[in-house]
């Protein structure tokens, strides 16, 4: 996390006083390793969502999905994309979507007290 955050400074600081999701961006493209393009397209997702861009995030989640498994990884934990890919397709209006994607978190992971009473949702309503 840390050298995200480096190349996201040096890029936030070429352009001057732009938000983190904009340094995000310009970032991307001039990062070294894969792994941290899949943590910034994780970080850009979780931004997203709690901006209230469900959809946004729900493609980002998605593309990380995607990734291959070994950098995938190294640079979120299993349980995080899921539980918060199955946020962002809550938030989207798809609860079947984020039905699957929570049965894929680990049920004596750090979310265990929040994933049972979820999982035993039979709908959900966005207001």
């Amino acid at each position: 996390m840390a050298a995200t955050w480096r190349y996201t400074r040096e890029a936030g600081s070429a352009v001057g006083g732009i938000s983190e999701l904009k340094q995000f961006d310009l970032a991307l493209p001039f990062l070294p390793e894969a792994v941290l393009r899949w943590e910034i397209q994780f970080r850009r997702g979780v931004t997203f969502r709690l901006m209230g861009d469900p959809v946004q995030a729900v493609n980002l989640f998605r593309l990380v999905s995607q990734a291959p498994a070994q950098e995938r990884s190294r640079a979120v934990s299993s349980d995080e994309l899921h539980w918060e890919y199955a946020a962002a397709l809550f938030r989207a209006g798809d609860f079947r979507g984020g039905q699957a994607e929570l049965g894929k978190v680990n049920p004596k992971g750090p979310h265990e007290k929040n994933l049972a009473p979820r999982l035993g949702l039979s709908g959900f309503t966005v207001q």
